[in-house]
């Protein structure tokens, strides 16, 4: 595991000397987004996602998984996969043009209102956001800003496709925990995963929650620079730019939940010789 650290770290160091145009727009664009800072938060995300088991397996199981989860999704490893894949995604001048609009005082205020809620709200002050907004409900302009910022960023589909992520790495790490011969495999693993967590349940639960995140979230944000976001985010320069985050950023989480699996898996490969 310390190998796959200092191979990612040289990679980083490779990329920081020899960087081509569209690999500075990639690097620029995901400083701009947010995301430099957002995918910090994945491991303590993952951390929690294990606590569930806590009681239900040994202990050292856990703590492999656990082991395995904060190597498989570090920042810099989800950092280097998206800046690689990128350019593929998008030109360099839709990159260098949607940086701007995040760089400017509005986006400014936005990224900086979601990498502060990177890793997932604060329960208390959550808590003690949910009792003011009781005393003094949200506005109804409020509230349809956030449900279309909500629907613009796709964010259903996103969170959906992160929590399936997440559930199905510990599940893949479970299975690689077994002899080879015991394993349950990818498209059996997919099928429990779909069992314990059905999709249209899943979308709905998210789909409730997400009203309450956003408002938490953008709590300081004001109305003006939301509507200003969504406005950017339904444009010429914002949606090429959030489709194409969205997609490398759901593809580095499945190349993530493989790269637990391995690593569990030379573990236990290493424990049972």
């Amino acid at each position: 595991m310390r190998a796959l650290f200092f191979v990612v770290a040289l990679a980083a160091a490779q990329l920081a000397v020899a960087q081509t145009p569209e690999t500075k727009a990639a690097q620029r664009l995901l400083v701009s987004s947010g995301l430099q800072v957002q995918l910090g938060g994945l491991t303590a995300q993952m951390g929690k996602q294990l606590q569930v088991y806590r009681g239900q397996m040994p202990d050292d199981v856990i703590e492999v998984l656990g082991e395995a989860s904060r190597e498989a999704f570090q920042a810099d490893a989800l950092r280097a996969e998206i800046v690689g894949a990128l350019p593929a995604k998008l030109k360099t001048e839709e990159m260098d043009r949607a940086s701007a609009w995040l760089e400017g005082p509005t986006g400014r205020r936005v990224t900086k209102a979601e990498e502060d809620g990177a890793g997932g709200p604060d329960p208390a002050a959550m808590k003690a956001f949910v009792q003011q907004v009781k005393a003094k409900p949200l506005t109804p302009e409020r509230v349809g800003l956030i449900q279309e910022l909500i629907n613009v960023t796709g964010s259903e589909a996103l969170n959906q496709k992160l929590m399936e992520a997440m559930a199905f790495a510990v599940m893949l790490g479970i299975d690689s925990t077994q002899p080879a011969e015991k394993r349950l495999g990818t498209e059996r693993l997919r099928a429990e995963l779909k069992k314990a967590m059905p999709p249209e349940q899943l979308a709905q639960h998210i789909r409730a929650a997400l009203p309450a995140q956003f408002s938490f979230t953008y709590r300081n944000v004001s109305d003006a620079d939301l509507k200003a976001y969504v406005d950017f985010l339904r444009g010429p320069i914002g949606k090429p730019y959030n489709d194409a985050v969205f997609e490398v950023f759901t593809a580095a989480l499945v190349a993530a939940s493989f790269r637990m699996g391995r690593l569990v898996d030379t573990t236990f490969s290493k424990r049972r010789t």
